[in-house]
This record gives C-alpha cells, sequence and structure tokens, in this order.
C-alpha cells in the first residue's frame, strides 16, 4: 500500500511541474497560412501534444505548408492550419471536442474578410496521428457540410 501511495504522490508531483504542454501555445494553430483564388483549400490538422508549427517542420527545419505553398504543381492553393486542444491539462477533452473546435475554425470568416476555409469546393485534409481521427470524426459527423453539388 505504501509503494502505491508513492507511485501516486510521484505521479502526481510529475504532473504539476512538468511545464505545459506545446497545444494551444502556438500563434500558428487555426489560422491561414495563405489565401488565394484557388477552388482548393488544404487544411493541416497537427496530432496530439502538437501545435500547427512542430507537427508539420520537419527535423531539417522545412516547413511542410511552405513547400506545399512553394510547389508549382499545385497552383497556389488556401493553406489553412487547423488545431485543436491538446495540452495535458486537457482532461476529458476528447475526440469529439477537438473536432468540434477545429470545425468551428473552419466555418469562420476570417477578421479581414476572407472567406471560411470551408467555402472552397475542394478540400484536402493533411493530418498527423491523432489528427486523422479528429478528420474523420470531423467529416463522418457533418457531411452535408463537405459535399457540394
Amino acid at each position: 500500500m505504501m509503494i502505491l501511495r508513492w507511485i501516486l504522490l510521484a505521479l502526481t508531483l510529475e504532473v504539476l511541474v512538468v511545464p505545459p504542454v506545446i497545444g494551444q501555445q502556438s500563434p500558428r494553430n487555426n489560422t491561414r497560412y495563405s489565401y488565394t483564388a484557388s477552388d482548393t483549400v488544404f487544411v493541416f490538422v497537427h496530432g496530439i501534444f502538437s501545435n500547427s508549427e512542430d507537427c508539420w517542420t520537419s527535423p531539417s527545419r522545412k516547413y511542410w505548408p511552405e513547400i506545399l505553398d512553394q510547389d508549382p504543381r499545385f497552383d497556389k492553393p488556401n493553406i489553412f492550419l487547423g488545431g485543436y486542444y491538446t495540452d495535458a491539462s486537457s482532461g476529458l477533452y476528447g475526440i469529439r471536442n477537438a473536432a468540434d473546435e477545429l470545425l468551428s475554425h473552419l466555418r469562420v470568416r476570417d477578421p479581414k474578410g476572407i472567406p471560411a476555409p470551408l467555402t472552397p469546393p475542394r478540400i484536402v485534409f493533411i493530418a498527423h496521428s491523432t489528427g486523422g481521427l479528429v478528420v474523420r470524426y470531423l467529416i463522418e459527423r457533418n457531411q452535408e457540410l463537405l459535399i457540394f453539388a
């Protein structure tokens, strides 16, 4: 019983002294990387305990959205950096919460008047790890928003 108490105490202290995990600290979460007149938007969605900056930056410091933006084969698409709450303190913040948060940002018009990321008829999600689960949940629960005539 005493060993169990020490383990619980150690785990509690570890949670209390661990600095905040990256998650929402990134100013790039839920922002546009680029906006053009393209009929295509690429939505990057990071994994758990990450953000739109760290997840998409390679060890050699190459940034995937920048690579996509500069690749002439894609003809300057719209790029949106989607995100959701991934801090270690998120508690019961599940896939549904993350999908709802992401969807709310995808539906919002930019303060500068730029149309919402869901506006273009072609939407390509690029997701890493848990981001894939979030996107899958979002698509399954909101098909009517993502089907264009």
